[in-house]
């Protein structure tokens, strides 16, 4: 079996490369949004939470 063509081993390098950023755009959105979310979770009063919810409760 002989080596990859150099003309495809460049298009597998840039559409990795492609795919690799837009994984990176992607992380970054739902980071922020994560961050985003906890910070909305933060401001509902303790009186309006559910007691004893598991998950209310890791967040704060």
């Amino acid at each position: 079996m002989g080596s990859v063509p150099p003309l495809l081993a460049f298009l597998l390098m840039v559409v990795s490369g492609w795919v690799h950023r837009r994984q990176l755009i992607v992380i970054e959105f739902l980071q922020a949004e994560n961050r985003l979310l906890k910070a909305a979770i933060a401001l509902i009063p303790r009186a309006l939470s559910i007691d004893g919810c598991p998950i209310v409760e890791s967040i704060s």
